[in-house]
């Protein structure tokens, strides 16, 4: 008989990793701090940090490719699905274990390849090979 799957308690799972992600970093920055005996920044500071970037605006040069644009939420999109495949809570899963560490291996290489991808598209003396694109 095979496990019942229960895609709501699939999605608090993934939304509980999302929302703690910060804080685990938090906790390993302090730890590293105390071990230096030095006060170091507050557990919350990756929080704080995630709301001061997200207001920031955008500065993105003409002559760049839509790629350069777009890597940003495929790297986000990258790592909110590897947090619904990490098993946390839910110990099955969708389609079974060797897929999902097909698609986790996928996911968390994904945004590597998007990152030098974009640094590539800027017509930049030292960027690398694209011409402007328009």
């Amino acid at each position: 008989m095979t496990p019942r799957f229960d895609g709501r308690l699939l999605l608090a799972q993934g939304l509980l990793v999302i929302a703690l992600a910060p804080l685990v970093s938090g906790l390993i920055k302090k730890t590293k701090a105390i071990l230096e005996n030095r006060q170091g920044a507050s557990l919350l500071q990756p929080y704080w940090d995630l709301l001061k970037n997200f207001g920031k605006e955008e500065v993105v040069s003409e002559t760049t490719s839509w790629i350069f644009r777009a890597t940003p939420n495929i790297c986000l999109g990258a790592m909110l699905a590897a947090c619904f495949l990490i098993p946390v809570i839910v110990a099955g899963t969708f389609l079974g274990f060797a897929a999902d560490l097909i698609a986790l291996v996928y996911f968390l290489a994904l945004p590597r390849f998007s990152w030098r991808w974009r640094a590539l598209t800027p017509a930049a003396p030292l960027a690398g090979w694209a011409p402007p694109v328009r």
